[in-house]
């Protein structure tokens, strides 16, 4: 809500917009908020007043190379400036100025910095997840890794894929399976592969197609306006369709 305020009044300098540290809900997101600012202050007319740069402590702009690539292409094509290896380690507020843990101070004008993610508090006190709130789980069963009757599935887990949306739709049925086949007294044999479906939005009413698993890094495609219709369309239907299991 801050930055939604901020915005209107922003006429020109140093936006450092990027993420403090991993794993991230949705690694996605923060890139597709860099390339809206970009279309936000070109389509007021101040892009050349706005100098954009994304900061994040990998050494590519997503953990995902093949997609770190296509996007760090596009932001060079844009005039977005990336600073890798960035782990920002304090801000000064009143010089607005960002120390990253190299020591390194940048001065900025608008600050944009993603917060630490932490797993539910709930699961912290429950003491069923680690020191950061994230259970441990197999990354096939889905079962809870110090529990043989408890399965857990999306943002709650720790299995190394990507914390969207469509993580914990493909993981449902997995679940659903493999508590089934408890209840009926046979071994849970039903398996997750890591699969993820999302739409990366890339602004200027287009958006890439992105499908990956354990196995298979995603191929990002040319954005289109036809997969950023279809994100919409999604949200708008998911309600009445996904989230009723008609998808």
């Amino acid at each position: 809500m801050r930055l939604r305020d901020a915005l209107p009044s922003f006429t020109g300098g140093k936006i450092r917009i990027g993420v403090t540290s991993y794993p991230l809900r949705c690694p996605f997101a923060p890139l597709e908020a860099v390339f809206f600012l970009d279309h936000m202050l070109r389509r007021i007319g101040i892009r050349k007043k706005g100098d954009l740069e994304f900061f994040t402590p990998l050494s590519g702009v997503h953990p995902i190379q093949s997609i770190a690539d296509v996007v760090e292409k596009m932001f060079k094509e844009r005039g977005i400036g990336c600073s890798l290896e960035d782990s920002l380690e304090s801000v000064d507020y009143i010089k607005k100025t960002t120390r990253s843990e190299n020591g390194e101070v940048k001065p900025y004008d608008l600050l944009i910095a993603i917060p630490p993610h932490r797993g539910s508090k709930m699961v912290e006190e429950s003491e069923l997840g680690d020191e950061e709130g994230w259970i441990p789980t197999n990354e096939e069963t889905l079962r809870v890794n110090a529990w043989d009757d408890i399965y857990t599935l999306g943002d709650a887990t720790d299995v190394p894929t990507c914390k969207a949306g469509s993580t914990a739709h493909y993981q449902a049925p997995v679940v659903a399976e493999n508590i089934k086949s408890e209840i009926r007294g046979a071994e849970p044999e039903a398996k997750y592969d890591g699969k993820v479906m999302v739409f990366l939005e890339t602004a200027f009413g287009k958006a890439m197609y992105l499908k990956f698993d354990y196995e298979n890094a995603p191929l990002p495609t040319k954005p289109r306006r036809i997969y950023h219709w279809s994100k919409v369309l999604l949200n708008n239907l998911y309600w009445s369709t996904v989230a009723k299991g008609r998808i």
